[in-house]
């Protein structure tokens, strides 16, 4: 594998992807909200993942490099994007409405206040609109980072997270609603959980300069106490969604290292395989539920029909990433 890619979080992805998978189904829910959990830990681990990218990568910030940067996640988002919308317009949509259709055809749904829109069509489309306005910043955000001064790091992180937290606590605590707007789907909401997941660098970049030395029992002994934390903290809280950005921060953090037992069963080869089409996933895997539940009869056993579409979608994401190598010519790095 190259040295760039930190295998653990490949793992993580995935169990995230599986339990968005699980959210839109009708398999049985945990006492936990793991949609919104799980979308905030994307946008947190997708940050932490572009700016480990450029910075590994030496990224030099001009308009040219930034031109290709944009332009490869375009190429990569796009196409996509746009074979669901039609897909969706064509076998769930009664009617053509052209305000939802060109929101969404143009990725701006998340922008909107209006349910129709944001979740139109392809509903969970809505990520990779907000998604998208994130890659646009992250260059700027990349020049806020400071991977050899880890104390004013420490204070932006601070700053960023409790400013994130107190734009949701303040109207829904007090009759101050200064802003209407969704905070699952609004893309300058998750902007601010991206940039918190790009602060993630210099801190991982410090521990790994520390922890030099591989020290399994410990960072294994740390890698399970958080999850079991983390765990009894999100089934046993009710917090706002900002609260919860901090410990996706600590969990990235953690698992970024890849200094346990943990972070070496997240890294097997089928996290792996998996990941490469993990945005496919995403955009697939409503769309084949909703084929199953409608046209096919609904077996008694739940469990066997979503694991049968759980294939069915990983075969459908796979024959659509053959077809898009084969014939743009595009390579995913």
């Amino acid at each position: 594998m190259q040295k760039n890619i930190i295998l653990p979080l490949n793992g993580l992805k995935i169990i995230a992807l599986l339990g968005i998978f699980i959210w839109h189904s009708n398999l049985p829910k945990p006492n936990i909200d793991i949609g919104a959990r799980c979308c905030e830990f994307f946008f947190v681990t997708s940050g932490f993942l572009v700016a480990y990218n450029f910075y590994n990568k030496n990224f030099v910030f001009n308009f040219s490099s930034m031109r290709k940067y944009l332009k490869k996640k375009l190429q990569c988002i796009y196409p996509l994007h746009a074979l669901t919308f039609i897909i969706c317009l064509f076998l769930f949509n009664k009617k053509f409405d052209f305000i939802p259709a060109i929101f969404n055809i143009l990725l701006l749904q998340s922008w909107t206040v209006d349910k129709n829109i944001f979740f139109g069509y392809n509903g969970i489309s809505w990520f990779i609109s907000s998604l998208l306005f994130c890659y646009f910043l992250a260059p700027l955000l990349m020049n806020f980072i400071q991977v050899n001064n880890i104390k004013k790091m420490v204070m932006l992180v601070l700053c960023v997270a409790i400013f994130r937290i107190f734009i949701e606590f303040l109207p829904s605590t007090t009759n101050y609603d200064l802003w209407d707007i969704n905070y699952h789907i609004n893309p300058v909401i998750r902007s601010l959980e991206f940039f918190i997941g790009m602060l993630i660098l210099p801190f991982f970049v410090y521990l790994k300069n520390i922890f030099n030395i591989r020290k399994k029992l410990l960072f294994s002994f740390l890698e399970l106490f958080y999850i079991i934390l983390l765990l009894e903290i999100l089934q046993h809280t009710n917090f706002i969604r900002g609260a919860y950005i901090p410990l996706i921060f600590i969990l990235v953090l953690i698992f970024s290292l890849d200094k346990g037992y943990i972070s070496e069963i997240l890294s097997a080869k089928i996290f792996t395989i998996i990941s490469n089409v993990e945005l496919e996933f995403f955009m697939f895997h409503q769309i084949v539920i909703k084929l199953f539940y409608i046209f096919l009869p609904v077996s008694e056993n739940i469990y066997s029909t979503n694991i049968t579409i759980l294939f069915f979608v990983i075969i459908v994401s796979y024959c659509y990433r053959f077809l898009y190598l084969k014939f743009s010519g595009f390579k995913k790095s």
